[in-house]
């Protein structure tokens, strides 16, 4: 591929605008860690790009694109979204705890093999910060 020309670099962000403009934009950053920084902007892109279509356009246009996606209205629905259940997109995860649970994958495929889990979640410090449970923090 390299040799043809047909190897192009970017963070998942760049995938996304790539596909979404149909290759006429490949837009990446000198750092992975530049992607704070570049946010706004990439919010904007997205907001003019998806601004004032339908649900319909943009699931049209998504999977026009290839690009994997699922509408939840909160991030947390995605432990319970039934396309992640039906297609595998939820990795069983043990927790550090030793308790088990079932945590989103990245929807990435290499060479045609989705992801798996490279490592389990590490265990807090035991100087850690409080932790809540949502009740005590959901607006």
């Amino acid at each position: 591929m390299a040799e043809k020309g047909d190897l192009a670099f970017g963070t998942v962000d760049t995938f996304l605008l790539w596909r979404l403009t149909g290759g006429k934009v490949h837009a990446t950053d000198a750092t992975n860690a530049s992607r704070i920084d570049a946010r706004p902007d990439l919010l904007k892109s997205l907001t003019g790009i998806f601004s004032g279509l339908s649900a319909h356009e943009i699931t049209r246009r998504c999977e026009s694109a290839t690009i994997p996606f699922a509408f939840v209205a909160r991030p947390e629905a995605l432990f319970t979204d039934p396309h992640l259940q039906a297609t595998g997109g939820l990795a069983a995860t043990r927790m550090p705890d030793g308790s088990m649970a079932e945590l989103p994958k990245l929807p990435l495929r290499l060479e045609g093999a989705p992801l798996g889990l490279r490592c389990p979640p590490p265990p807090l410090p035991a100087a850690a910060a409080p932790t809540y449970a949502w009740e005590e923090v959901k607006p």
